[in-house]
Formats: C-alpha cells, sequence, structure tokens
C-alpha cells in the first residue's frame, strides 16, 4: 500500500473532515469579535493629523535633548519604548497589543530628534500636498542624515506609535517582499482586479495594501509558509491544482504588508490558516510574529496579527513521530539555545502548555529541522505524505 494519499483520497469527503471542524471553530469563536475596520482616508482625517504633526515639530523644535535613558515619562519629549514587554499586554483572541498606561519611555537624543524631525517635515509636506513616498525614497532624499534605511523605518514606526496611527495614514508606502499564488482574486479600490493564480513564480503583495477593498476565493485553506524556497516547491509540484489552497510567503521574517495580507485573507475568506515554518527557534517565532504580533509593532497588531492562525508544522514532536535522521538534521548553536530561552519567557507560551511543550522537546533534542528535511524520504514526501496526512488528521496546534 502506498504512503502517499491518492488524488481520490483527498477528494474524499473524509479528507476534509477535520478541516471543515476547523473552520467551523473558529467562525464560531469570531462570531462576536470585531472585524477590523478598513476605511478609506477622509479629507478631515488628514487635514486633522496635520494639525497634531505641526505641533509635535513645533515641540521637537524647542525642546532641550536628554543624553540618557530614563524608565519614566517626563515633562520634555519622550517616546513609548516599543521594545519592553512591560509595555504591552497579551490574550489569545488579540494577540501583543500596547497597553493604554506605558511605564517605560526613551527620552529623545540629539541626533535621533534631528533625524525625527527631519521626517516629520516631509510627512507634513506629503499631507498638505496630499501625495505619497516610499521608505526607500525618504532615506535616498536625506542619506546623510539618516544614514542607513533601517532608521527611517525605525523612526516611521516610533511616530506612528505617538500618533496612534498606521503608516499609511503618514502617506508612506513600504515595498512588499511577499509572495502569494492560488485561486485568489485581489480588488482594490479603484476596482482593479489581481488574480494570483497568473505568475509562475507567485503574484507580489501589492504595495498599497490599504486600498484592498475585497478579496474573493474558492479555496478550502490558506498555506502560510516561512520560506521562498518551500513556496516555489510548492508551486513546481502543482500544490494548489491537487489541493484548493491559496499560498502565501514573507520570504522569512515578513514584512507588515505580507503580516496584514495574510490578516485580510482570514477577515474575508474566514477559512483555516495553517503555518508551515522549519522547526527551529527562529522559524517557530515567525509563525508566532503572524499568529500575535511583534513587540515592536505592538501598537498596529490589530491590523497585522492573525490569531486564528494553526500551526500545521513542523513541530519538534514531528521530528520524533517521523523519525526523522539525524543527517538530516541541523545541531543547535549558541543562538538557538538563547532564541529558545527568550520564547519560553514569552506570554503566548507561557499560556499555551502546547507550545511550551514542544519548545521544551525542541531544547531536549537539541537539534533543529528545516522544512527541506524530508527530502531524506523522497522529493514529495513533503508535499503527499506529510501536508496532507497534517490535514486530513488535524495535525495542528
Amino acid at each position: 500500500m502506498s504512503q502517499f494519499l491518492s488524488f481520490e483520497d483527498h477528494l474524499a469527503d473524509d479528507f476534509w473532515l477535520n478541516l471543515y471542524s476547523l473552520k467551523q471553530k473558529l467562525n464560531d469563536e469570531c462570531i462576536h469579535c470585531i472585524q477590523h475596520l478598513r476605511f478609506a482616508e477622509s479629507n478631515e482625517s488628514r487635514q486633522f493629523l496635520i494639525v497634531i504633526i505641526k505641533q509635535l515639530i513645533e515641540k521637537l523644535e524647542y525642546i532641550p535633548c536628554s543624553q540618557h535613558p530614563t524608565s519614566e515619562p517626563f515633562e520634555e519629549f519622550s517616546i513609548v519604548d516599543r521594545r519592553s514587554w512591560q509595555n504591552v499586554g497579551f490574550n489569545e483572541s488579540e494577540g501583543i497589543f500596547l497597553v493604554k498606561e506605558p511605564t517605560k519611555f526613551i527620552r529623545i537624543r540629539s541626533k535621533r530628534q534631528a533625524q525625527m524631525l527631519t521626517l516629520l517635515t516631509k510627512i507634513y509636506e506629503l499631507l498638505i500636498e496630499n501625495k505619497f513616498s516610499t521608505k526607500r525614497a525618504i532615506f535616498y532624499d536625506e542619506k546623510d542624515i539618516f544614514q542607513k534605511q533601517s532608521m527611517v523605518t525605525e523612526l516611521i514606526d516610533d511616530i506612528c506609535c505617538i500618533l496612534k496611527v498606521n503608516r499609511f495614514k503618514v502617506h508612506i508606502h513600504s515595498s512588499s517582499k511577499g509572495l502569494i499564488f492560488g485561486d485568489v482574486t485581489i480588488v482594490l479600490n479603484d476596482n482593479e482586479e489581481i488574480s494570483c493564480n497568473n505568475m509562475a513564480n507567485g503574484t507580489n503583495i501589492p504595495t498599497k495594501i490599504n486600498e484592498i477593498t475585497k478579496l474573493t476565493s474558492s479555496a478550502k485553506f490558506v498555506l502560510l509558509v516561512e520560506k521562498d524556497s518551500c513556496f516555489q516547491r510548492l508551486l513546481n509540484s502543482n500544490f494548489c491544482k491537487f489541493l484548493p489552497a491559496i499560498i502565501i510567503t514573507g520570504k522569512g521574517f515578513p514584512d507588515s504588508n505580507t503580516r496584514e495580507m495574510v490578516r485580510l485573507l482570514w477577515e474575508f475568506l474566514r477559512v483555516p490558516i495553517l503555518a508551515l515554518v522549519d522547526a527551529d527557534p527562529f522559524g517557530i517565532e515567525i509563525m508566532f510574529t503572524y499568529r500575535y504580533g511583534s513587540l515592536s509593532m505592538a501598537f498596529e497588531n490589530q491590523r497585522l496579527a492573525t490569531t486564528q492562525i494553526k500551526w500545521l508544522g513542523i513541530h519538534p514532536s514531528d521530528i520524533v513521530k517521523f523519525a526523522i535522521p539525524q543527517n538530516a538534521l541541523k545541531q543547535f548553536d549558541d543562538c538557538d539555545f538563547a532564541r529558545l530561552r527568550s520564547l519560553r519567557e514569552r506570554p503566548y507560551v507561557k499560556e499555551n502548555p502546547f507550545f511550551d511543550q514542544q519548545l521544551a522537546l525542541l531544547g531536549h533534542l537539541k537539534h533543529k529541522a528545516e522544512i527541506e528535511c524530508f527530502n531524506a524520504f523522497g522529493f514529495d514526501y513533503l508535499t503527499e505524505f506529510f501536508i496532507r496526512g497534517k490535514i486530513k488528521y488535524g495535525g495542528w496546534i
């Protein structure tokens, strides 16, 4: 008897029973949830933001700058420390969120104040002229001031946190690195339609993701994969031809556009989203980022986190269950152990014993398994046995 599930197997009703049950459960849990509302920007909201930013510029221009961090707010200018776990809360339905009364703040240093003033002035001009720009363009316009593009990203997020708005509200777009493929059509606010099953290597996630007004699809589930290599392999095996799925990847650690796209897939389609990541601390952290949001973007996680995501694999217990050979695994290094310890201290792990058990087992094994480890059993083992078997038997967390 073949170890693979045949085409007839996955068309049979019993193949989908656990997935149907998951879909019903997720939708029942969300019946009282407030959907993330998406409105086109109004002229009134833009004008209001112009006034607030002008006041912020004036305040920054005339206050002294401290050279030392502080843990208390003070009468001069300070910003919320977006990397302090003391400033966030957590619950299973919302993920990580910024608390209403943060306790950890950072004073603005003189160099950072000059950078923030430059960026605020640029945003002010964009809003006045009702134009948009990109992070990359802003960086190259003021390269001597910002020095590196990551500083522009950091400052934009700080400003958005202060203003309690997302990046689109300050008229700055960021390029999308994620890809999507499958039976799904993206409709933008100008009625432009983007079909996601035409490009052989996947369709780029729209940069202007805030302009998406509708998604339509007949897919039964979304497969969220960690890496582009796995994404391309699934496309080459015609995965979506034999299973009614949408595949999406952020090509490693996801950008905000990819994370929001995953959130929109849930909101519009309400089908299960299953995450396939490496069984290592970094892959598992990527899954948690999609599911619960990131610490530094906690102020935007209502838009970015998709708590309905389920972890399809690779689970550390799969290393044992599937008897993955030792030569297909990689040994832990110091960075892996450090990241594992960090993960086990996070609130979403502390509150979910299944997550903690899997992470504890990973530490005990002292080895990690990449998705490609299933090549040890044959090239088609991942798609024909592992993924299909997990779907049929409900092997997700």
